[in-house]
């Protein structure tokens, strides 16, 4: 669930030019995550966090809507309708997300499990899930799927911070990555 949330969110975030558009749209996840806590953990709520959920919905409402009917209006062709379709894709992306971690809260509250062992099952699905997802990734991108071999190796060296294009600043990959890394190991254990 966390790698299709995460291929869905992908997708939609190539998709979306405007990066504030992206964080208000992830947004949606606060109502979501209550409609389904709700309805598998049976969660209940007090009225100002309704209260709160509904703004979020109105703001997101609020926001979008001028600019959909401002680029539908002033370009004449589709770019509205793209927008809508990938702001789609990003909200619906939050629903594996949240039903993800509703699985990990039901999973780890039923039976004596480890939070790790329960992260690194979940990390070994996700990669082989996204492996499988290369390929209409690089479709749905500008990538042949031929050249997907060598961009994994060039991410490989520039992971190690080895530059393999005549554009790449690598240098400071391995620390940033791990940092990267080691900051979300530590807030999934913790």
């Amino acid at each position: 669930l966390d790698g299709l949330a995460g291929i869905m969110q992908l997708f939609a975030t190539t998709n979306i030019s405007s990066g504030s558009l992206v964080i208000l749209l992830q947004q949606i996840a606060i109502p979501i995550s209550m409609v389904i806590s709700r309805l598998l953990l049976k969660a209940t709520y007090v009225k100002w966090q309704y209260i709160g959920a509904c703004i979020v919905i109105v703001g997101i409402i609020v926001v979008l809507l001028p600019e959909f009917t401002a680029k539908s209006a002033s370009s004449g062709d589709s770019d509205g309708s793209q927008v809508v379709l990938w702001a789609a894709v990003m909200a619906l992306s939050c629903v594996p997300m949240t039903l993800s971690s509703v699985y990990k809260e039901k999973a780890l509250g039923e039976v004596e499990m480890n939070v790790v062992y329960l992260n690194g099952y979940v990390a070994v699905y996700q990669f082989l899930f996204n492996i499988a997802m290369c390929v209409p990734a690089a479709l749905a991108g500008s990538i042949a799927i031929k050249e997907i071999p060598q961009n994994v190796a060039d991410g490989f060296l520039c992971y190690v911070g080895v530059n393999s294009a005549p554009h790449d600043d690598c240098k400071a990959a391995p620390l940033f990555v791990n940092v990267y890394l080691l900051f979300n190991l530590a807030y999934n254990i913790l």
